[in-house]
């Protein structure tokens, strides 16, 4: 279960609830190479665009993150 660089799939969230063509997980939600949470792209894209310099706060981790630190989820 690992989607190369080290990082292995989450085992907790339910990502099946979200289409495969729009999973994304944000850089900085990463623990110890484990993705914590999959998020829907749509969701993820309506966060950045609130913002005017298109930053927005993880609703997990609550920690800033831009559109460079949102990744594909394969």
């Amino acid at each position: 279960k690992s989607l190369g660089d080290g990082i292995k799939k989450p085992s907790n969230s339910e990502s099946k609830n979200i289409p495969k063509n729009k999973r994304v997980y944000i850089s900085k939600d990463v623990v110890k190479g484990k993705v914590k949470q999959v998020y829907n792209q749509d969701g993820i894209i309506e966060i950045l665009l609130r913002s005017k310099n298109f930053n927005g706060v993880s609703p997990i981790s609550r920690k800033r993150f831009s559109i460079k630190n949102v990744i594909p989820f394969t």
